[in-house]
């Protein structure tokens, strides 16, 4: 979503996920009523996620990714086609280059999975993503 204009941003981040979500739902039972065998029920089930793969190739990285990793060029040209797309003109000079010096000479730090559960915040947030995701 990062690299979408404001008026179609809600639409894919929210409404997009749900829709899918909720349409997956409604269309199991009919799914199941004409697919008997459970193999088959499965493969067909599974055939909607396999074609998202395809995807892999047409949605850019997320350009903020990018900066964390110091690949800044790769950044840059995402923002310029987003830019470009969006009918917004772009700086000649998008990161600074001293900037780009000082981020990546900082050492970043590296994290485990017990960092979920050090804060109380973060701990709330994984235990509820869990609880929903294990619904």
């Amino acid at each position: 979503t990062e690299i979408l204009g404001k008026s179609v941003r809600i639409i894919f981040s929210t409404l997009g996920v749900c829709i899918f979500y909720a349409f997956g739902y409604m269309v199991l039972p009919l799914f199941a009523y004409f697919i008997r065998d459970w193999r088959m029920l499965l493969v067909a089930l599974t055939m909607p996620g396999v074609l998202c793969v395809a995807l892999w190739w047409f949605i850019p990285e997320s350009p903020r990714w990018l900066i964390s990793q110091g690949r800044f060029e790769e950044a840059e040209v995402i923002i310029r086609k987003a830019a470009k797309a969006n009918g917004i003109v772009v700086p000649s000079t998008i990161f600074d280059p001293s900037e780009l010096q000082d981020l990546s000479s900082k050492k970043q730090q590296s994290h485990n999975i017990l960092d979920l559960l050090r804060t109380w915040n973060i701990r709330m947030v994984t235990i509820m993503s869990v609880m929903l995701c294990d619904g």
